[in-house]
C-alpha cells in the first residue's frame, strides 16, 4: 500500500512539473539541433523527489528478498512433508517476482515520463568534467622542482584490483593534500616496465620523486615531498579517505546519484585508465573478435586464491539466475532477441560449463584470457592486458552479477559508474555489499523504528545510527546500532544510507564549468578507454557529516601487593600447595566420572582443557586491534563452549538445519565470519611482525605453493639462518563432522591434522629454503604445537626488543 500510495504521490509531481520537461531545448529540426551539453542545468529535480524515487526503487528490491527468502526457507521445510503445498510456494514465488517486476517497471515508466533525464544526462557530464580538470591541473604543475609531491610506491602485495584501489587511494590523498602524485612502479609486479607500460603517465610534466625535503606520511605543509604508506598503515588516519566524499560536490551529487562514494572513486579509476595506443588497440579488436554488443549482462567469477579463504565458492547457477532476472525486467521494455552474458573469469572451464547449460545463451568470453588469470600465469604482461581487457567491458556492461569481495568485480562497478548518470542499482552482488579496502565506516540512519522479534534482532529508534557489517540479502542487514552498542539484525527498508563528507580543497584556479563545451571535444577528452558510449559518463551523489573516529583504552587492572609483608608471602605459598594436593584429588575423582551422551560435548570438553583456550578471556579489550567483545558476542563465546542453547531450530540458507546449541555456525559455508576471521589473525601476526620490524608483507607475490596459491604472509627480513619466514593461517572446526570423533579424544587433533595438510602443500618452498609455520587454531581454541611455538618465539623476542616482561602476555 505504502507503495501505490507514493506512485501516486510521485505521478502528480510530474503532471505538476510537466511544463518544466527538458525536451523543448531540443529542436525538431536537424538544422537547429542543439547537444544536450548545451542545455541549462539549474532546473533539475526536488532533491526530496529523487531522494524518495530511488528509495522506493531499492525497497521494492528489499521486499522482494524478505518475501523470496521468507518463502523459500518454508518451501525447504515443507518439501518433505507436504509436496503438494510446496509446489504452491512455488507458484506464489514466481507470482510475487512478476509483482516486483511490474513495480519496476512502473517506476522506470515513471522516471522517464518526469522530464529530468536530459538534465540528469547534462548535470553527469558537468560534475564529470569539473573533476577531470581539477585532477589535470593537479597532476600538470607549471614547475615540477618545486610542486608539492605525494610519492605512491606500486608494490603492495596483492592482485591487480587490489593495486588498482591502492594508487587510487593514493590520489584521494593527493588531491585532498594539494600535492601531485607521484606514481613509482618501478616493482610492479605486474609488468617490468612499470605503470607506462600499459597506461599514460599520470602527468604529463611531472613524474620526478626529487625535492628538496621528504619523509613519510604524514610530514607537514613544508615537506615537498611525502612518501604515502598503504592504506591499512596510515597513521593519523585523515578525514577524507573512503568513504567520504568532497562536501562541495555533495549538494549537486546527492540529487544526481544514489551512491556518491562509487562515483567519486570511478572518476579517479578514469582518470587513469588512459590507455597507450598499442593497450587501446588491444582492448578495440577484442570486441571486435567477440562481437560485443547490448544488451549485455557482465558476470565475474572468480575460482582460484581467494576461494575459500576470503570468498565463499558460488555456483555458476547463482550468478545466471541474476542474469535471467536481468532479462526478465528487460523484457517489459523491449524485446530481447539475443541474450548476451559477457563472462570474465580465471577458470577457462566456467565458460564450457555456462555454454553447455545455457544455450539459449550467447556467451562471449575468450578462454585464453581465463587461462593467462590463473595463478600461475598471473603475473605474466598477457594476463596484465587480459585483465584490463575484462574490466573494460565488464564496465561497459548494463548490468553487473559478481562478488563484491572481489576487488576486480568492485573496480567493473566503479568504472561502470564513470559511463552512466547513475548505475548504482545496476548490479547483484553475491555476498559483500561495496566497499572499499580501508574504509571508514559505513553509515545508515534509522528512519522507522524497530521492536525486536527474535534475539538476534536489535531495537531501532528513529534516528539511530548503524555502522553496517552487511546485507543479508534476505530482507534484513547486520550492523552495530551506535546508541546501544548492539551488533545485531535489522529490517534493511528501515534506515536509508548515509553519505560521509569531507572537506577537500575546492581547486579555485579550475573553472566550474566550461560555457561552451563542444560535445565531440568532451568526448575526446573525458572517454579516454573509448568508453563513448553514447556520452554515458557519470557521477554519484552523497550528503552527510564526517565520523569522528572514538578510540576506548583499556587499562589492565594491577593488583597492589605491596603491602604483602614475606611472612604472608611465604605461608601463603605453603597454604597454596597444601591446599592444590587436596583439590587435585577431587578434580581427579570428578574428571574419572565425567558422562558425555553426545561426542560433541566430549570434543567440547577436549578442548577447553587446553591452555590456550581460555586465552581470550585474559586479552586486552581493545576495539582498535579487533579484541573487544559486544555484550552478545562474549555471551555467544561462553554458551558455544558450555553447550547452551543459543538459539531456536532453525533452517540455515546452506539448507541445512541449525540446532539449538548453533555450533552450525562456526563451519558453514555461507557464514561470513569464516573469512573475517582468517583476515583478523593474519593482521594479528602482522601487526606482532612488524613491531620486530621483519617487515612482513600479506599474500606476497612471486611465491607459491605447488597448486599456485600464495601463502598468507612473508617477511622481507630473514627469521633465523638467513631464511625468511612464511606463514599460512587455517582455522577448523573442533565440532566438525569431519573432526569431531577425533576431538572427542584427542585435544588439537583437527588443528594438528590441519597443520600437516599446510605442511605437505609447502613442501616446494620448504625445499627452496624458506623457514614455513602453518598455523593451525580451533574453533573452540586449540592451536597445533607448531602455532604454540611460534607465539611463544614471537614473545620472547618482544620481550628482548622492548625489555618489557610483559611484552609476550600481549600475545
Amino acid at each position: 500500500m505504502a507503495v501505490l500510495v507514493y506512485l501516486e504521490n510521485i505521478s502528480a509531481y510530474i503532471y505538476r512539473n510537466k511544463k518544466l520537461k527538458r525536451k523543448q531545448y531540443l529542436s525538431t529540426t536537424a538544422e537547429n539541433h542543439q547537444s544536450v551539453l548545451d542545455l541549462p542545468n539549474k532546473d533539475g529535480p526536488d532533491i526530496q523527489y529523487e531522494l524518495a524515487r530511488k528509495r522506493v526503487s531499492k525497497d521494492v528490491q528489499e521486499l522482494w528478498y524478505y518475501v523470496s527468502s521468507e518463502l523459500t526457507q518454508f518451501r525447504t521445510e515443507l518439501v518433505n512433508k507436504t509436496p503438494q503445498l510446496a509446489g504452491k510456494l512455488d507458484r506464489i514465488i514466481a507470482e510475487t517476482a512478476e509483482h516486483k517486476r511490474s513495480l519496476l517497471h512502473v517506476l522506470g515508466i515513471l522516471k522517464a515520463r518526469d522530464s529530468f533525464d536530459d538534465w540528469r544526462w547534462k548535470e553527469s557530464l558537468d560534475l564529470s568534467d569539473l573533476v577531470q580538470r581539477r585532477l589535470e591541473y593537479l597532476q600538470n604543475p607549471p614547475d615540477c622542482r618545486t610542486a608539492r609531491k605525494l610519492v605512491c610506491e606500486l608494490n603492495k602485495g596483492c592482485g591487480y584490483g587490489c593495486q588498482l584501489h591502492h594508487v587510487v587511494y593514493c590520489f584521494i590523498v593527493a588531491y585532498a593534500t594539494r600535492r601531485t602524485l607521484i606514481l613509482d612502479s618501478k616493482e610492479w609486479s605486474y609488468s617490468r616496465g612499470g605503470w607506462e607500460e600499459v597506461f599514460q603517465p599520470v602527468s604529463k610534466t611531472c613524474t620526478s620523486p626529487e625535492g628538496v625535503s621528504n619523509s613519510g606520511w604524514p610530514g607537514n605543509n613544508d615537506t615537498q615531498v611525502i612518501y604515502l604508506p598503504i592504506i591499512e598503515f596510515i597513521n593519523p588516519r585523515p578525514p577524507y579517505l573512503p568513504l567520504a566524499i568532497p562536501e562541495d560536490l555533495e549538494p549537486r551529487l546527492s540529487r544526481l546519484h544514489g551512491d556518491p562514494i562509487v562515483w567519486w572513486i570511478g572518476q579517479f579509476l578514469t582518470f587513469l585508465n588512459n590507455p597507450t595506443p598499442n593497450t587501446r588497440e588491444i582492448v578495440a579488436k577484442y570486441g571486435e573478435k567477440i562481437k560485443f554488443q547490448k544488451p549485455i549482462v557482465g558476470i565475474h567469477i572468480r575460482r582460484t586464491d581467494k576461494v575459500d579463504t576470503e570468498a565463499a565458492l558460488h555456483p555458476v547457477e547463482e550468478y545466471m539466475t541474476g542474469v535471467e532476472e536481468y532479462y526478465k525486467q528487460l523484457a517489459l521494455t523491449q524485446t530481447v532477441d539475443v541474450k548476451r552474458v559477457y563472462v570474465a573469469t580465471d577458470d577457462a572451464s566456467v565458460l564450457t560449463e555456462i555454454r553447455e547449460k545455457y544455450p539459449q545463451y550467447s556467451v562471449l568470453g575468450d578462454p585464453s584470457i581465463a587461462r593467462t588469470a590463473s595463478l600461475e600465469h598471473r603475473y605474466l604482461k598477457s594476463s596484465l592486458l587480459g585483465i584490463i581487457t575484462d574490466l573494460h567491458y565488464l564496465s561497459n556492461c548494463d548490468h553487473l552479477v559478481c562478488t563484491f569481495s572481489s576487488q576486480i568485480c568492485r573496480t567493473a562497478y566503479e568504472q561502470m559508474n564513470a559511463k552512466f548518470p547513475d548505475a548504482s542499482d545496476r548490479y547483484r552482488s553475491l555476498d559483500d555489499i561495496y566497499y572499499f579496502g580501508g574504509q571508514l565506516s559505513r553509515i545508515h540512519i534509522a528512519v522507522l523504528p524497530h521492536t525486536p522479534r527474535h534475539s538476534s534482532e536489535m531495537d531501532l529508534m528513529v534516528g539511530d545510527r548503524i555502522s553496517v557489517a552487511g546485507n543479508h540479502w534476505n530482507g534484513y542487514s547486520k550492523g552495530r546500532n551506535l546508541r546501544t552498542d548492539q551488533l545485531a539484525l535489522y529490517p534493511t527498508f528501515k534506515s536509508v544510507p548515509h553519505v560521509e563528507t569531507a572537506r577537500f580543497p575546492t581547486y579555485p584556479e579550475v573553472p566550474s564549468r566550461w560555457p561552451n563545451v563542444k560535445k565531440a571535444a568532451f568526448r575526446q577528452k573525458s572517454t579516454k578507454f573509448g568508453m563513448d558510449l553514447h556520452l554515458n559518463h557519470a557521477k554519484l551523489l552523497g550528503r552527510g557529516d564526517t565520523e569522528n573516529h572514538l578510540y576506548e583504552q583499556y587499562g589492565a587492572l594491577q593488583l597492589a601487593n605491596s603491602q604483602l609483608v614475606a611472612e604472608k608471602e611465604e605461608l601463603a605459598k605453603e597454604l597454596k600447595q597444601v591446599q592444590k594436593e587436596w583439590d587435585s584429588i577431587q578434580i581427579k575423582h570428578t574428571k574419572d566420572h565425567l558422562c558425555f551422551t553426545k561426542t560433541t560435548d566430549s570434543a567440547r570438553y577436549q578442548a577447553l582443557q587446553c591452555k590456550e583456550s581460555n586465552s581470550w578471556l585474559h586479552a586486552i579489550p581493545s576495539s582498535q586491534i579487533g579484541t573487544l567483545l559486544d555484550s552478545s558476542s562474549f555471551h555467544t563465546s561462553v554458551a558455544l563452549r558450555l553447550g547452551c542453547t543459543i538459539t531456536t531450530p532453525f533452517t540455515c540458507q546452506c539448507g541445512r538445519t541449525v540446532n539449538s546449541d548453533g555450533i552450525h555456525g562456526l563451519s558453514c559455508e555461507k557464514s561470513a565470519g569464516r573469512f573475517s576471521r582468517h583476515s583478523e589473525l593474519n593482521d594479528v601476526i602482522c601487526r606482532a611482525l612488524s613491531s620486530l620490524d621483519m617487515h612482513p608483507t600479506l599474500e606476497p607475490t612471486g611465491i607459491s605453493r605447488s597448486d599456485g596459491k600464495r601463502p598468507d604472509g612473508m617477511t622481507l627480513i630473514a627469521w633465523s639462518r638467513g631464511q625468511k619466514l612464511i606463514w599460512d593461517v587455517t582455522v577448523v572446526d573442533t565440532l566438525a563432522d569431519s573432526y569431531v570423533s577425533r576431538s572427542s579424544t584427542q585435544p588439537r587433533s583437527a588443528a594438528e591434522a590441519a597443520c600437516q595438510r599446510k605442511r605437505i602443500k609447502y613442501a616446494n618452498l620448504i625445499q627452496d629454503g624458506y623457514i614455513f609455520k602453518g598455523l593451525a587454531l580451533e574453533t573452540m581454541g586449540p592451536f597445533c604445537n607448531e602455532m604454540k611455538i611460534f607465539i611463544d618465539d614471537i614473545g620472547n623476542r618482544l620481550c628482548k626488543k622492548t625489555g618489557d616482561v610483559k611484552a609476550k602476555s600481549f600475545l
